[in-house]
């Protein structure tokens, strides 16, 4: 009996220690603060397939890019990087619409250099050359909310697809999706602080225009993406999704799947 009163203890013990462990969870304020003359090397690879093309069937190209990302200023609290592609290999089937543009495709994205200036909440505040409506929708790159988080914590940033695709032509109507972000762990690996987020969107609009063949066309997105942060610097170490648009026009039904998959090397 005594034991058994011994181990019940012992046992309440161990459950009162985790929970204060784990209550005790400090919170983490993540900001993009990168150190100036710092340089991040990047391999991305994206594979795109897309179906429903009429004649064509169907399309999937493979890209993979070496990148490096240079920061050169911090105004206040904004941060500016150069990011210059270093190396590109496409690939696409053999005897496929895409196979013969493979080149030509890599020849225009070696040494590609971009100009980008981030708020301290990883928003895109300028980019000569760059859609500035990109940034939270992308599967590389992410936006932070303004109080500290922990485990569990949970926010959303809103992507305006009307600015992203007016640049092609298109009139969009209900484009303000959310991106929905949660934190599933935090943990320390040598010396830095890792933030595990996931990121999630899920939404339907319509767009009209020539790109639409004059009509309405309507578009649904579903996006699920994990990535690993460091929030010393703000920077993201992994990131790894698949963002899938389906898109209607008339008898006409296309799906586009992108998988993306980067890492810090």
């Amino acid at each position: 009996m005594a034991q058994s009163r011994s181990r019940t203890a012992l046992a309440a013990a161990l459950v009162l220690g985790a929970c204060a462990h784990s209550s005790g969870q400090s919170a983490v304020t993540l900001r993009m603060k990168p150190t100036v003359g710092q340089k991040y090397a990047y391999t991305m690879v994206m594979d795109n397939k897309t179906t429903g093309m009429g004649g064509t069937g169907s399309m999937s190209m493979k890209i993979a890019t070496d990148m490096v990302y240079t920061i050169k200023a911090r105004k206040g609290t904004n941060t500016t990087m150069e990011t210059a592609t270093t190396g590109a290999k496409v690939t696409a089937p053999q005897g496929s619409p895409m196979a013969g543009m493979a080149q030509q495709l890599e020849k225009q994205l070696k040494g590609q250099t971009m100009t980008v200036t981030l708020d301290e909440f990883g928003k895109m505040v300028s980019s000569p050359g760059a859609n500035p409506a990109l940034g939270a929708g992308a599967n590389t790159s992410v936006e932070y909310p303004k109080n500290p988080v922990s485990v569990g914590s949970t926010w959303s940033a809103v992507v305006d697809m009307g600015k992203i695709l007016a640049a092609q032509g298109l009139r969009v109507t209900g484009g303000r999706i959310p991106f929905n972000y949660r934190v599933t762990k935090i943990e320390a690996v040598g010396g830095k602080t890792l933030v595990h987020l996931t990121q999630a969107a899920t939404g339907k609009f319509s767009a009209s225009g020539a790109a639409a063949g004059g009509g309405a066309m309507a578009i649904g997105l579903d996006s699920a993406t994990t990535m690993v942060v460091d929030a010393g610097s703000g920077m993201i170490r992994t990131s790894k999704g698949t963002m899938t648009m389906t898109m209607a026009a008339g008898q006409m039904k296309m799906t586009q799947t992108m998988i993306v998959d980067m890492r810090l090397r």
